[in-house]
C-alpha cells in the first residue's frame, strides 16, 4: 500500500520522528506511536497508518485537537484500538474513549470500519500541516 503515496516526509516534533504521507491535497495518512500522558491526554495511537482529513478536526475545550481515526485493517479496527492501547499504553478502553465518549459513539456508526479519538497538541497538529 505504500507504493500508493504520493509522497513520504519524516518530521520531527520534540524529539520523536512522524511519518507523513500526503496522498491528495488536504488528505493524509500519518504513521504513529502510541503516548499517554495522562488519563486525559492520549497524544497518538497505533503504529498503524491512520488517516486523517480536515472534517475530522475539532477543537477542545482545552485547546487540544481531537481527530477521529480511522483504521484501513481486515480486522475489526476497534478491537484493534483497543487491544494496542492496553498493550502499549496500559490505558482501559473506558479511559481512552472517555475523552469524547458520546462523539466516539456517534462516528462509529457513521464509520462502519471503526473509529477512535486521540487529541494532539495544536503545535503538533500545526506542524503536520505546515510540512
Amino acid at each position: 500500500m505504500a507504493e500508493k503515496y504520493f509522497e513520504k516526509k519524516v518530521i520531527e516534533f520534540e524529539g520523536k520522528p512522524y511519518f507523513l504521507y500526503e496522498r491528495e491535497k488536504g488528505l493524509f495518512h500519518i504513521v504513529l506511536s502510541i503516548e499517554v500522558h495522562s488519563r486525559k491526554s492520549i497524544k497518538c495511537c497505533c503504529n498503524k497508518d491512520i488517516l486523517i482529513s480536515g472534517e475530522d478536526i475539532k477543537e477542545t475545550s482545552n485547546q487540544d485537537i481531537t481527530l477521529a481515526l480511522t483504521y484501513p485493517l481486515d480486522e475489526n479496527p476497534t478491537e484493534y484500538i483497543i487491544d494496542e492501547c492496553r498493550k502499549y499504553a496500559k490505558v482501559s478502553w473506558h479511559d481512552y474513549v472517555s475523552l469524547d465518549l458520546d462523539n466516539f459513539a456517534r462516528m462509529a456508526m457513521d464509520l462502519r470500519d471503526g473509529v477512535g479519538l486521540v487529541t494532539f497538541s495544536p503545535k503538533l497538529y500545526n506542524k503536520i500541516i505546515d510540512n
